[in-house]
């Protein structure tokens, strides 16, 4: 995975993202990126909304 060149270039207009150019990934999909991410999210959320301490939010988030 660390030498996967896979990208996608996208021009954002009117409201929407349009594709420009892409690589092809050199790996199968990895079902667990998904769910990483969407921890991920759940802290950045958290963090704007309450003046937790970080480690006080990935612990509540992540148990």
């Amino acid at each position: 995975l660390e030498n996967c060149k896979g990208r996608a270039i996208t021009n954002f207009y009117n409201g929407s993202h349009y594709l420009k150019k892409f690589v092809e990934h050199n790996h199968s999909p990895q079902p667990s990126n998904a769910k990483v991410a969407e921890i991920i999210g759940q802290i950045k959320q958290k963090a704007r909304v309450t003046r937790d301490k970080p480690s006080q939010i990935i612990q509540d988030i992540t148990s």
